[in-house]
């Protein structure tokens, strides 16, 4: 199981949930037209619409940097990522169809993921993994770090600066609201996030669009070569179809699994 889809499905999803979590606010409440929006407003507006999200579909259109440096030398590879994905909330299922190092396709029912790698001739093969394995704290069920829309965020939210209101934009035809966040783990923590900016919906307060940035620093200390390597994630996540019908069935090749 490729370590690169994991990391940008999480992100594709807490990406949705990120803003979610910021700030408290009564179901209900609603803010004065005649007020200026400030970022607090446009989040609080956030986590209320975000609650009725049953179904949504996202694309991302990325590329990743990777340096990896041993005794050797320094060796570069730039590689383009190209995904898409489907999500039902209802029915607990998630589908991602990825072009990365080859073609591989994911689905994610209840709490086991089948991944699907795609050889040279066209055949599929399939195997089949249980995310609960990936998580210390049985209770954190891969469904809720994959597709719940606000638990997952609380951890990375109390660890953000701030969040800041930009100049409005329009993405496609839709008029949008533009945050700017930043995000700092600490210098001991492998993860640095470079860029966090949303683009929200003026009508409906949910994400249209997300451009991330982030860097995975890794070592392999058993390596001979204690080689050493830097990874630069760059996304541009776009969002829609919420709340329409999605199916998502798994093909009949693994349906016995």
């Amino acid at each position: 199981m490729g370590r690169n889809v994991l990391i940008v499905a999480l992100m594709v999803l807490l990406l949705i949930s990120y803003l979610s979590g910021c700030v408290e606010k009564r179901v209900g409440e609603e803010v004065s037209e005649t007020s200026v929006l400030t970022a607090a407003d446009i989040k609080s507006s956030f986590l209320n619409a975000v609650k009725t999200v049953a179904s949504y579909k996202y694309s991302i259109n990325g590329t990743v940097h990777t340096v990896t440096s041993n005794s050797s030398g320094n060796f570069t590879e730039n590689q383009f990522l190209v995904q898409k994905g489907f999500v039902n909330i209802s029915s607990r299922r998630l589908m991602i169809d990825q072009e990365y190092n080859g073609h591989t396709i994911y689905y994610l029912v209840d709490n086991v993921l089948y991944e699907g790698d795609e050889n040279g001739e066209g055949n599929i093969s399939w195997s089949s993994h249980d995310m609960r394995k990936l998580y210390l704290d049985p209770t954190n069920q891969s469904w809720i770090a994959f597709s719940q829309l606000e638990r997952q965020a609380y951890f990375v939210l109390n660890q953000s600066h701030h969040v800041i209101r930009l100049d409005d934009e329009v993405v496609g035809n839709v008029s949008c609201y533009v945050l700017n966040a930043s995000l700092d783990f600490g210098p001991n923590v492998s993860v640095k996030w470079d860029a966090i900016r949303y683009w929200l919906s003026k009508e409906d307060y949910l994400l249209v669009r997300a451009y991330l940035k982030v860097t995975w620093s890794l070592s392999n200390s058993t390596d001979v070569n204690e080689s050493s390597v830097v990874e630069v994630q760059e996304m541009n996540l776009f969002f829609y179809g919420y709340n329409k019908p999605v199916e998502i069935k798994l093909p009949d090749e693994i349906t016995w699994s």
